[in-house]
């Protein structure tokens, strides 16, 4: 519960602000440099929140790649249902 607040804390105050600075990069990429945006928005929360536990075995790049392409699949499943629901 912790990690998705600040997670959502971090979306909200940083995640404009790298969206806006990357928009030439996203734009040329046709979108999938979000992908990256996300992984790094991903990788300050782990930091901030200090989940990563060395002894797991848990190899950290692959949970934030993982946690990114989680985030982009269900944050185009919500803009796809928004769009839906506002054409109704």
């Amino acid at each position: 519960v912790i990690a998705a607040l600040v997670f959502g804390i971090v979306n909200a105050l940083i995640g404009p602000v790298l969206r806006l600075i990357s928009l030439p990069l996203t734009i040329v990429t046709l979108g999938l440099f979000t992908f990256v945006i996300n992984y790094l928005l991903f990788v300050i929360t782990v930091h901030f929140v200090n989940l990563y536990d060395p002894s797991s075995g848990v190899n950290p790049w692959l949970a934030d790649l993982y946690g990114a392409i989680i985030m982009m699949i269900v944050s185009t499943f919500m803009h796809q249902t928004s769009r839906a629901e506002a054409t109704r």
